[in-house]
């Protein structure tokens, strides 16, 4: 922030980027989009005008929100489950600090990525105070550090300080969290209280209004539409349906929805709530670049159980995969077509041959060949089959038995 800052080709001023009216943002241009640290560091792109994907780049026009006509254009990070596990996410040029960590070795898939993760585990007595656990907490007139309030990590400090933004004020609404004292609510503005992560500061946001809300809207500043190809939500920017002061215009979003969630006669929605026999899954509504999708969740319900696939030691599901020793029926589970009983397999007994003990391998019915097993009905007795190793040693088929064929 500068007092003193003077535009030219590569730097803009934002003066609404500030907390003090005295102060600009000094940014980065690259031709007219402003550059912000979660497209150039994080992310490891460029907000651009007329952003064109292709051979491996992306264009997100969210990620550069303050901008209409530009996009941050940038190679995503693959997000193994190594790095997720640890609440952790792959970026590039990622820096540490005192809340944040970087791990190479938890993002294999590309040398410019690392896994941004969490420097210090954050714990419920300092959420409970909007507070955030790191390292090297210093406490001045704004900040206060209390040691005692993350136990569960090595020289962490919980930092309490002023108010601060949350997707459901700055993203949501196009606002931000100030002091409730300092919101005075009017000519289209509004102080909502109970948005922001303290209970001591409201979200500084347009004023709602009954035609934008009655449609599932909201009224937000700086909206700016965009489809569902990358990001999984599709945003629409609709005028005249919110006050007309401070830019404000109706934001209706909507979730992609995918063949994942589908397959569980389900829908992506935003906000899904589980209750009722219904059920959220986060990962089966991920588009190509999952950060903002990661809001969408696929509701589906939960199969309903029947007494004909309990009676054989089963369960109605959605996600039944067939194995060696389980077996998928869906006409046990008619309540969908989605769901399918996973029961144990029944085999029948089969006398081994000398042929497929050869093979090392046994005679079974039915027989399911599992990835690296072969099933073949040539080498037993009536309708079995002789399951054995697809990767066996043919040297070793001479021994085992006199040597001849039950099939002739």
């Amino acid at each position: 922030m500068r007092q003193d800052c003077v535009p030219n080709e590569n730097f803009g001023c934002r003066k609404e980027w500030c907390n003090s009216e005295d102060c600009s943002c000094k940014s980065p241009l690259v031709g007219t989009c402003y550059q912000n640290n979660y497209c150039l560091k994080d992310l490891g792109g460029t907000c651009v005008d007329n952003c064109i994907p292709g051979s491996g780049w992306v264009c997100v026009g969210e990620f550069c929100s303050e901008d209409s006509n530009c996009s941050c254009k940038f190679k995503p990070c693959q997000q193994p489950s190594q790095c997720s596990n640890v609440g952790g996410l792959c970026v590039k040029n990622c820096v540490p600090d005192d809340g944040t960590d970087c791990v190479d070795d938890l993002c294999p898939d590309s040398e410019e990525c690392s896994c941004s993760k969490p420097a210090c585990e954050q714990s419920s007595e300092c959420d409970n105070l909007d507070g955030r656990c790191k390292k090297n907490c210093v406490s001045s007139g704004d900040i206060v550090c209390a040691s005692d309030l993350c136990p569960g990590s090595e020289n962490c400090s919980c930092s309490i300080g002023p108010c601060r933004n949350n997707i459901a004020c700055g993203w949501d609404l196009g606002g931000k969290c100030v002091n409730n004292a300092d919101c005075v609510p009017g000519a289209g503005q509004d102080c909502l209280r109970g948005v922001c992560p303290s209970s001591a500061c409201s979200c500084k946001a347009c004023q709602q209004t009954t035609p934008c809300q009655r449609n599932n809207g909201q009224c937000t500043k700086n909206c700016v539409p965009s489809d569902n190809s990358v990001s999984g939500v599709s945003i629409k920017c609709v005028d005249g349906l919110c006050p007309d002061s401070d830019d404000c215009k109706c934001k209706f979003e909507s979730c992609a929805q995918t063949e994942e969630c589908y397959q569980l006669d389900g829908s992506c929605e935003l906000n899904c709530k589980p209750g009722g026999g219904y059920k959220c899954l986060n990962e089966y509504c991920c588009k190509e670049w999952c950060s903002l999708s990661r809001r969408c969740k696929c509701k589906y319900k939960s199969c309903q159980q029947t007494p004909q696939c309990q009676k054989q030691g089963g369960e109605c599901v959605h996600d039944c995969v067939p194995s060696f020793d389980l077996e998928c029926d869906g006409n046990l589970c008619p309540e969908s077509e989605f769901c399918s009983c996973k029961k144990p397999r029944r085999m029948a007994s089969c006398p081994l041959s000398n042929d497929c003990q050869k093979k090392g391998g046994i005679c079974i019915s039915p027989c399911f060949a599992e990835q690296g097993k072969i099933c073949n009905s040539e080498l037993c007795d009536n309708e079995c089959d002789c399951l054995y190793n697809s990767d066996r040693d043919p040297s070793l088929d001479t021994g085992g038995g006199d040597g001849s064929s039950n099939h002739n």
